[in-house]
C-alpha cells in the first residue's frame, strides 16, 4: 500500500502510524485530524508524512477510522463520498453492529470491512503512541454484509504486516465477546474507583493500596468520551455480562455472609483454574 491515510491520532491511530514507518518504509502515512496540533506534533515528531485534505482521500489505498465509535458512525456516510473505488476502508472501533449497519449501506462495492486491535492503554493521546503495539496482540476483523473476500483478506494482510494475530468474527459475536473480556472490566474498574474513593481520602489510598489495587483500577484511567460512546453503543451486550456478574457477586457475598468457608474455597479454587487456562 503506497498511501495509508489515518483519521484521528489518538493512541490507537498514531501507533498505527509509527508501526507503518517502522515496518513499512514505502508506505507514505497521510493523517486527518480535527485539531491542529496533533497534526503539527505528529509531523513534528515524524509519526506522520503528510496532513491529508478531503481531496487526498482519493488517491488513497486504505483509509482508517482511528476516532470513537460514535464519531466513526457519523464519519461514513461523508468518507463513503471522498474515498476512490479501489480505496479499502477499516476502522477501530470497539463496537461493530451499528458501524457494520451504516457501511454496508453506504460502501455499495465492498470495500469496508471492520477492525478491532485488541491493545492499548489507559492513555489515548498521540503522544502515548508507541511501536509494536500490535505486536503479538489480537486484531478482530469483522466483516459486514457487504465486505467483499478481496477487502477482508487485504485487511487481515494489513494488521497481518504490523505483527499482530487475526481473528474473523461476525459482528453480533464481535460485540458480545468484547462486553465480557474488555467492556464489563472497564465498568467494574470505574465502579470500584467510585466505591473506594468515596470511602477513603485519596493520599491514603495512594499510600496503602498494594499492586494488586493499582494493577486492577489502572483501567480507570481511561478516556471518558471514549468509554461513554462504547457503553452506549454495546449497551445491550454489556448489560447481559453485568446482570451475569452481578449474580455471582451475590452468590459469593453469600457464602462469604454465611461463613460457608468450602463454598468459598472451592469457588475461589474454579476460579483459579479457569484463570489458568486462559
Amino acid at each position: 500500500m503506497k498511501n495509508v491515510l489515518i483519521v484521528g491520532l489518538g493512541l490507537i491511530g498514531g501507533s498505527i502510524a509509527r508501526d507503518l514507518n517502522l515496518k513499512s518504509p514505502k508506505t507514505k502515512v497521510w493523517a486527518f485530524d480535527q485539531k491542529s496540533s496533533v497534526i503539527k506534533y505528529a509531523l513534528k515528531n515524524k509519526i506522520i508524512h503528510a496532513k491529508a485534505n478531503e481531496s487526498d482521500f482519493k488517491i488513497m489505498d486504505l483509509v482508517i477510522l482511528a476516532t470513537p465509535v460514535s464519531v466513526i458512525e457519523s464519519q461514513l456516510e461523508w468518507i463513503s463520498k471522498l474515498v476512490g473505488p479501489k480505496t479499502i476502508v477499516t476502522d477501530v472501533g470497539s463496537t461493530k453492529k451499528a458501524i457494520l449497519k451504516t457501511a454496508d449501506r453506504v460502501f455499495k462495492n465492498g470495500n469496508f470491512v471492520g477492525s478491532h486491535p485488541m491493545a492499548g492503554s489507559e492513555k489515548s493521546s498521540i503522544k502515548a503512541c508507541v511501536p509494536d503495539l500490535f505486536k503479538e496482540k489480537t486484531c478482530l476483523v469483522v466483516a459486514g454484509k457487504n465486505s467483499s473476500k478481496k477487502t477482508v483478506q487485504k485487511v487481515l494482510q494489513f494488521w497481518k504486516k504490523l505483527k499482530a494475530h487475526t481473528l474473523v468474527l461476525g459482528s453480533s459475536e464481535h460485540d458480545k465477546a468484547v462486553a465480557a473480556f474488555s467492556h464489563l472490566p472497564h465498568l467494574i474498574a470505574f465502579s470500584l474507583m467510585h466505591s473506594v474513593g468515596g470511602k477513603f481520602e485519596l493520599p491514603f489510598i495512594k499510600k496503602v493500596s498494594g499492586r494488586s489495587f493499582k494493577s486492577y483500577t489502572r483501567i480507570a484511567g481511561s478516556d471518558p468520551k471514549m468509554w461513554t460512546d462504547i457503553f452506549l453503543a454495546n449497551k445491550k451486550d454489556l448489560l447481559k455480562q453485568f446482570d451475569l456478574f452481578e449474580k455471582q457477586i451475590h452468590q459469593l457475598r453469600s457464602w462469604v455472609e454465611k461463613d460457608q468457608d468450602d463454598k468459598v474455597h472451592s469457588y475461589i479454587e474454579t476460579s483459579r483454574k479457569l484463570w489458568e487456562k486462559t
